[in-house]
């Protein structure tokens, strides 16, 4: 075989994932970034879902996101303000605000350019549930990252660059794959460092992963 030509195919690719909590979670399968993006969506009863044609249905809000390659959330609790109740105890009431809950459908449009300046517009639709998540359940994540260990071999130090961004006050959360090459046990010192070098945390963890010596070589796990 000759390989005359090659290039790599720069195309977004957005998938919107199903049945998060209280946010809009975009992923980006493709391996292009996605630049001057702006969502425009509404929200209706979840039993509407499967009916629904978001490139018909008339949107009510409209936000900026952020450039972004990997991910990235739309918060949705803005959007659901607190219900007010009044208690009336004779001549006396108290007015009490009891945060929003429920599941809903959001439907809309994402509209982006990417570094070629090409416009685009992807519709979807997905549910989503406003309110207190369960307790224990886990966040979703904006962006997956992946390191590749050698078992036996120490030391191993592997660096991640994690591209996340946050305000005072912002929360996000990224999942870390961890992918050994053979079956074994591991002690890990995990730690957290910002781009100034500063350390924000360690963990000690360990770890006991099985790899079928068939399925060895059948999946990598890329990162940069």
């Amino acid at each position: 075989m000759n390989v005359t030509s090659s290039s790599l195919d720069q195309r977004p690719v957005i998938v919107f994932k199903d049945g998060t909590w209280n946010k809009l979670v975009l992923y980006n399968e493709g391996w292009g970034r996605v630049d001057a993006g702006k969502i425009h969506f509404g929200f209706t009863d979840p039993n509407n879902f499967a009916a629904l044609d978001p490139r018909t249905a008339q949107t009510k809000f409209s936000a900026a996101l952020k450039p972004f390659e990997v991910g990235t959330v739309l918060p949705l609790d803005n959007y659901f303000p607190p219900q007010k109740i009044t208690l009336v105890k004779g001549r006396e009431s108290e007015t009490f605000e009891i945060p929003a809950h429920g599941e809903y459908c959001i439907y809309g449009v994402l509209e982006y350019t990417t570094g070629e300046e090409i416009d685009h517009r992807v519709f979807f639709k997905s549910r989503v549930h406003i309110g207190l998540a369960p307790l224990g359940m886990v966040s979703d994540s904006t962006a997956v990252y992946g390191i590749e260990l050698k078992t036996g071999e120490v030391p191993q130090v592997k660096r991640v660059p994690i591209s996340h961004s946050l305000k005072a006050g912002d929360v996000d959360s990224f999942q870390l794959t961890i992918a050994p090459d053979k079956s074994g046990v591991f002690s890990l010192d995990l730690s957290l460092q910002s781009v100034d070098g500063k350390d924000l945390g360690h963990k000690q963890v360990l770890i006991e992963a099985f790899v079928p010596r068939s399925e060895r070589n059948k999946y990598k796990v890329e990162y940069k």
